[in-house]
């Protein structure tokens, strides 16, 4: 039930401020920055008996997986990574990947999607580019103006292995991880016939004045799935009840885990890191609203092959399966999420797949804030 053309995501800039688990000093201002932390990391490749081609800066590639690995251990330098991860478990990412490619470095910078989406946009337009690899659910705003290098199956075999629904060969992403939204709801203040209408937790006044915990700017892709799904209707009795907002979809999950309000909406992979030992149960819809982050390569890149291999590493079952030991979730069935339990993959209910759509992202904040109105301010 892919909604690939009519949903898009938009993360607000809680951040104002990039962080890197690296050294900031090498990010720079875009526009003036060198090429990559270690200059184009290319030096001399030794391209003897291995297929190759350019992307548009004029870096060798690997026209084979093969040839993409023995050019990766070459290149020189750090491949960098803008994503809106959080950092322990991207350390965690890097840590596997590096048991397998023990020659490439990896240099992870976080922050706001819109901080990372403009310095990649000035860094391709001027041609001094920092970030190989930029990892959002905003990539699709960054993508389908040739900025991005085209994927394929041969020097990236992962592509083949994954369902066509977390892919993009126009625009050259594919996706990472799946972010699934609930309404979770603590066991202690709400009992189990409570709950068997998820609409009743946005609409019984026992719930209302503060006792609903949500996103003042929430993941509007699955803001866009409820304006279609139920209607504004759903909205209208949401702002009745006068929620109680808050800026992280970490403390939601930890606060409605504590008690501190009996329901709120978050992420399942948010929900993971404390809902094994806390008295929380969620409301399974049916299908699941699930959103994509997909992740692309810039066509630019200074460390194409390093950014191939560990893009590739990343969506292959080992790489998925530690995308699931950290609480995220994965795209791919054939690896394990140790989240919250239950979850996905799971026979009780299908994932609505949402592709982020940037056309239709005005138009859904718009009428989000139309509706919530005074409430955000």
């Amino acid at each position: 039930m892919a909604r690939d053309s009519r949903l898009f995501h938009s993360s607000t800039n809680r951040r104002r401020f990039l962080k890197t688990t690296g050294a900031l000093s090498a990010v720079g201002v875009a526009g003036c920055m060198g090429g990559g932390s270690g200059g184009s990391g290319q030096g001399d490749l030794d391209t003897s008996g291995i297929e190759t081609f350019e992307n548009e800066a004029g870096n060798v590639v690997g026209s084979t997986f093969e040839g993409v690995k023995d050019l990766a251990s070459q290149e020189n330098g750090e491949v960098t990574v803008y994503a809106t991860i959080d950092r322990e478990p991207f350390a965690k990412w890097v840590e596997g990947f590096k048991e397998k490619y023990p020659d490439v470095s990896v240099n992870h910078i976080t922050g706001g999607a819109g901080d990372l989406i403009s310095r990649w946009d000035s860094e391709y337009k001027s041609g001094n580019v920092q970030a190989d690899i930029f990892i959002s659910n905003q990539t699709t705003t960054a993508v389908g103006n040739g900025q991005t290098q085209k994927l394929d199956p041969e020097y990236m075999p992962s592509i083949a292995e994954i369902d066509d629904k977390y892919k993009h060969d126009e625009n050259q992403w594919i996706g990472l991880r799946m972010k699934l939204g609930s309404m979770f709801y603590n066991t202690d203040e709400v009992s189990e016939s409570d709950a068997s209408s998820w609409t009743d937790l946005v609409t019984s006044d026992r719930w209302s004045d503060q006792k609903i915990g949500w996103d003042p700017t929430p993941n509007l892709a699955l803001m866009g799935w409820f304006f279609e799904t139920q209607g504004e209707e759903f909205f209208q009795n949401l702002k009745s009840q006068r929620p109680r907002f808050v800026d992280s979809h970490t403390d939601l999950a930890r606060l409605v885990g504590a008690g501190e309000f009996p329901v709120s909406f978050t992420y399942t992979h948010k929900m993971g890191r404390f809902g094994n030992q806390l008295p929380i149960d969620y409301f399974k819809f049916d299908p699941m609203p699930g959103v994509i982050s997909p992740a692309a390569i810039n066509n630019k890149a200074n460390l194409p092959n390093s950014a191939l291999a560990f893009l590739n590493w990343l969506t292959s079952v080992d790489g998925q399966q530690t995308l699931g030991e950290t609480q995220y979730i994965p795209i791919r069935e054939d690896a394990e999420y140790n989240g919250y339990p239950g979850v996905y993959p799971s026979d009780e209910y299908e994932v609505d797949t949402i592709t982020p759509n940037y056309e239709r992202r005005q138009q859904i904040e718009e009428r989000w804030q139309e509706v919530m109105g005074d409430l955000l301010g």
